[in-house]
């Protein structure tokens, strides 16, 4: 089976430093706590909840850094 994804590619030029670039996105997106993946199997439901409000300003969640 193949699928094929369409992308749009954009390039924004960033004047902060690297650090602050970083430091505001890590804030802006949510952060996935790591024991919730150990309850995927048993409860689904509270998995998928618990992602929703995680997901940060933009709906993304940070799985690790």
């Amino acid at each position: 089976m193949r699928t094929i994804i369409d992308m749009n590619h954009q390039m924004v030029k960033v004047t902060s430093t690297f650090e602050d670039f970083t430091r505001n996105l890590e804030v802006a997106l949510g952060r996935l706590d790591p024991t919730i993946i150990q309850k995927v199997g048993a409860e689904p439901a509270f998995v998928e909840a618990h992602l929703k409000l995680r997901g940060g300003e933009e709906d993304l969640i940070l799985f690790d850094i």
